[in-house]
């Protein structure tokens, strides 16, 4: 495998599922993709289906040989080296139309991860916002390194965005946040300390929301009605505050909604999951997104697929490790 620094180019392409297709190139200067379901920096020529091939090609020969020995780091958008390190935590956040909120939550989120001594990276998640919030993620990139930048093709929504970051995140440990600055940064050290062995996922509780009234009462509504119909309970679904494992959360299905779910869902397929009280600021920048029109009930109407997910999920740590069958043993 080349030496540190051989550089390789992240290609995307539809496949069934979650849209993505990774192959690998060796171009040095490439500048085509971004680890997210999204358009390519830039498009393939007309000549694609033949270098598609050849990307294919590489990346066969690249499979036969061993990876456990690598790991993949970004350097800059759409270019990575092979390094042997990887980020302990991965931040995921999704974006929409946030531009004037990043700035000061990429300044504040980073001035809490880099005291806690271990490698992070932050994947901001962007949904075709309209805003001028992607260039604005470009220019934080240069005094943020950590950030990882990830493109949607369309606007797809809150849960597909989260599901792209935990697509592409490398940390053992994922942590979940919202980009309107009402989620505390402050509050991830105790959530990865809560998040103690045996533990899946810390699910935050807004302890006191400063949201108007009417956002409040929909959501204890809906919170009632979705623990009812699903036999479990979760105090607040609503809140975007988490930290959790990565091999917990890979086999979670994909819809819309998924977000308001996930606790839900991790322990209908047997994972511990606890709940711990955060800080919930008000929005002091942009708007919301959310209201109870289109809230409250698909909210209420995703309760019944939980249920029935849950009834028929099976173990997510099933597996137990290969056995070693060398010879003698």
């Amino acid at each position: 495998m080349p030496g540190s620094s051989s550089q390789l180019t992240i290609c995307l392409c539809r496949a069934p599922f979650f849209g993505i297709l990774l192959w690998l190139t060796d171009e040095p200067d490439g500048e085509s993709a971004i680890c997210a379901l999204g358009p390519a920096e830039r498009t393939l020529s007309s000549g694609g289906s033949r270098e598609c091939a050849g990307h294919v090609a590489r990346l066969a020969s690249l499979r036969r040989k061993s990876s456990s020995d690598y790991e993949l780091t970004e350097r800059r958008c759409g270019t990575i080296v092979m390094d042997n390190q990887h980020p302990s935590l991965s931040v995921v956040i999704a974006v929409f139309n946030e531009a004037d909120n990043l700035p000061p939550l990429l300044d504040e989120l980073t001035s809490v991860m880099r005291p806690l001594g271990r490698s992070f990276e932050i994947l901001c998640v962007d949904d075709a916002s309209t805003d001028g919030s992607l260039q604005v993620l470009r220019q934080l990139r240069a005094r943020h390194p950590e950030l990882r930048v990830l493109r949607h093709r369309v606007n797809s929504g809150q849960s597909a965005a989260q599901a792209s970051g935990f697509l592409c995140a490398r940390g053992e440990i994922v942590i979940t946040m919202d980009a309107d600055l009402q989620n505390d940064p402050h509050d991830i050290p105790a959530l990865l300390e809560a998040l103690r062995p045996g533990v899946a996922a810390v699910a935050g509780v807004r302890r006191r929301r400063l949201d108007n009234a009417t956002r409040r009462i929909s959501s204890r509504i809906a919170n009632g009605f979705r623990n009812w119909v699903t036999r479990d309970r979760i105090a607040d679904s609503g809140c975007a505050l988490r930290a959790m494992r990565r091999a917990a959360i890979r086999e979670l299905p994909v819809f819309n909604g998924l977000h308001r779910c996930i606790p839900t869902l991790l322990r209908g397929q047997g994972y511990e999951v606890v709940e711990l009280l955060v800080n919930h600021g008000p929005r002091a920048r942009g708007q919301s997104k959310y209201g109870i029109s289109n809230r409250l009930w698909r909210g209420l109407r995703d309760c019944f697929g939980v249920r029935w997910f849950s009834a028929r999920a099976v173990c997510g740590d099933r597996l137990l490790p290969e056995e070693d069958d060398s010879p003698g043993d």
